[in-house]
C-alpha cells in the first residue's frame, strides 16, 4: 500500500514495480492506498492493477493516520466481498500491456 496512489506511482513507485513482475507471472495485483488519483488508476489498470482507496473520503493527515489500521481493514474486507461476488482474481486474465 501507499499513502496516495497517484501519477508518480504509475511512473515508478513500488506498485509499478510489483505490477511488472506480476504481469510477467500472469498474476493480477490489488494495491491499497490512502487515496487513489484517477489518472494513476487508469494507467495502473492497464497493467493489471486494481487500485483500492483506504480512506472513506477526504480527511486531514492526522485523522488518516489515527484511523489507518481500521480503515485498511475495512477496505480489505470490502475488496474481499467484491471478489467473492465476482469470482476469484486469479481466474481473471491480465490484460496485455499497451505498446509504448
Amino acid at each position: 500500500g501507499e499513502g496516495r496512489i497517484d501519477a508518480t506511482t504509475a511512473g515508478g513507485k513500488t506498485v509499478a514495480g510489483v505490477a511488472r513482475y506480476a504481469r510477467a507471472a500472469g498474476v493480477p495485483v490489488i494495491a491499497f492506498g490512502g487515496s487513489v488519483g484517477a489518472t494513476a488508476e487508469t494507467v495502473l489498470a492497464r497493467a493489471g492493477v486494481l487500485c483500492v482507496p483506504i480512506a472513506p473520503g477526504p480527511q486531514d493527515l492526522a485523522a488518516a493516520l489515527i484511523d489507518a489500521g481500521p480503515a485498511l481493514e475495512r477496505a480489505a474486507q470490502r475488496t474481499a466481498r467484491a471478489l467473492a461476488l465476482g469470482g476469484r482474481v486469479r481466474d481473471r486474465p491480465v490484460p496485455p500491456a499497451p505498446d509504448p
